[in-house]
């Protein structure tokens, strides 16, 4: 018997050594106290995660975390907002690690207010004042402390950030706040220069986005890499299982933050067109005026370099001017269509490559559509304009001149011929007066040293 409780003792002892050996050790361990105060009220302070970091009770009912503590879990708490998250953790960051016990049990004070405020606030009385006499004669220097930390958590954002605006005709600005005063290296994705840019609190930088050709919207972002700590709105919360309380202790310290904007480049192409005549004869061409733009509502300016296609298409002839439509009849004749490219706003003009040869009325209709587009050009996908059918400025007659004939050209050489035999019959008789006026005023004593004219002999 006694051989057998030998060999069976034997075996235990190799299992645990063999365990002791091959299994992994667990790297479970508790969290213990840390600075603070414990004068028979309750605790106030910090407790020491197994990691070396201090954190805080956020709950303030339950039972001290001196359990098996985990590596912790960097998230939210509660229903806490961003703001409150980043200044909750600025101050972990910031006094939490303190070895003073009066710090210490101020931030433990700001923790109890902002994680469990129902709780704090639950004695008839504020809970500042309330859990300050936790700290028993130190308490005034507590609440001194505390008011120190919550003034400097509101000063200002604790956490270094950039805002950014993108206006529609592409040129923006970003400003750079940096609380902790050590500067920042700021990059632009998206724009004409990217960086990097030496920053510092309050800069501010210009820029000019520069989409891909083909993209429908412009975005840009700016990141700053501040060389002084910044926080995100997080903690790391540690659980040492019920009862006790979690603790909170500060998240991994960002050193980044960035900012994203974006403006439509989708935009609305529109014309309004004129003839030069409104009546033309047989054989001239048909040209037409285009005022080229962008529609009141239009989302986005037409941004240099994008290419615009418009169709015009002439409908014609027409016994009678046509009336005044939305859309063209369904049976109108067309004469003419054509397509023009347009570089941007501005006056053009159509090809004239077209002479209308029948007499009649006609008048163009021009439209912008989706389809007709480049790939490259960002009109909307389903984007169709067009003026009216039968606008009297874009319309005209085509008239067929009064032919000519031999006969015209002979009576026209005949009134020549009049013309001139009336213009020398005035001559003759413009001579003739001439010469009875020079007659007129000769004196008479000189009148027979005047040349007389001979008549010629008869034969």
């Amino acid at each position: 018997m006694q051989r057998a409780n030998h060999i069976l003792l034997t075996l235990v002892l190799a299992l645990v050594a063999f365990a002791a050996t091959v299994l992994p050790a667990s790297n479970a361990r508790a969290a213990d106290y840390g600075p603070g105060f414990d004068v028979g009220l309750g605790r106030i302070g910090a407790y020491i995660t197994p990691s070396g970091v201090q954190a805080y009770c956020l709950e303030i009912d339950k039972d001290r975390p001196l359990g098996v503590t985990d590596d912790g879990t960097v998230g939210g708490w509660g229903s806490l907002s961003p703001d409150e998250l980043t200044r909750l953790n600025w101050v972990l960051h910031t006094y939490g690690q303190s070895s003073d016990p009066i710090v210490t049990s101020a931030v433990n004070l700001y923790v109890w207010s902002v994680g469990d405020p129902v709780t704090y606030g639950s004695h008839g009385v504020s809970g500042d004042e309330y859990y300050s006499g936790r700290a028993g004669e130190a308490r005034a220097a507590v609440l001194e402390t505390l008011a120190e930390i919550r003034a400097a958590v509101a000063a200002a954002p604790p956490r270094g950030s950039v805002s950014i605006e993108l206006a529609p005709d592409l040129t923006g600005q970003v400003v750079v706040s940096d609380p902790g005063h050590r500067g920042a290296v700021l990059t632009l994705d998206g724009t004409d220069d990217p960086g990097p840019f030496d920053v510092e609190d309050g800069s501010v930088v210009e820029f000019t986005a520069e989409p891909e050709p083909g993209d429908r919207v412009a975005t840009v972002t700016a990141t700053a890499v501040f060389t002084a700590r910044t926080y995100p709105p997080t903690i790391t919360v540690y659980d040492s299982g019920a009862p006790a309380q979690h603790v909170a202790g500060p998240s991994g310290d960002a050193l980044t933050a960035s900012a994203t904007a974006e403006t439509p480049l989708e935009f609305h192409p529109v014309l309004a067109s004129a003839v030069d005549d409104a009546q033309l004869a047989t054989g001239d061409p048909a040209l037409d005026r285009l005022a080229v733009g962008v529609s009141d509502d239009s989302p986005a300016p037409w941004r240099p370099g994008t290419t615009v296609v418009a169709r015009g298409t002439l409908y014609g002839p027409f016994p009678a001017a046509p009336a005044e439509a939305t859309e063209p009849p369904a049976d109108a004749p067309v004469a003419w269509s054509e397509t023009i490219e347009f570089d941007g706003t501005g006056d053009f003009v159509s090809s004239g490559e077209y002479a209308p040869t029948e007499p009649g009325h006609y008048t163009w209709v021009w439209s912008i559509e989706s389809a007709d587009q480049p790939r490259t050009t960002p009109v909307p996908v389903d984007y169709r304009w067009s003026d009216r059918f039968g606008i009297p400025a874009e319309s005209f007659q085509v008239v067929q001149p009064l032919p000519r004939t031999g006969a015209d050209e002979d009576g026209a050489g005949l009134l020549v011929g009049l013309g001139l035999l009336a213009l020398g019959a005035g001559l003759v008789i413009a001579a003739a007066v001439l010469r009875v006026r020079v007659r007129s005023i000769v004196p008479p004593s000189l009148r027979a040293t005047l040349p007389r004219r001979r008549r010629a002999a008869a034969p």
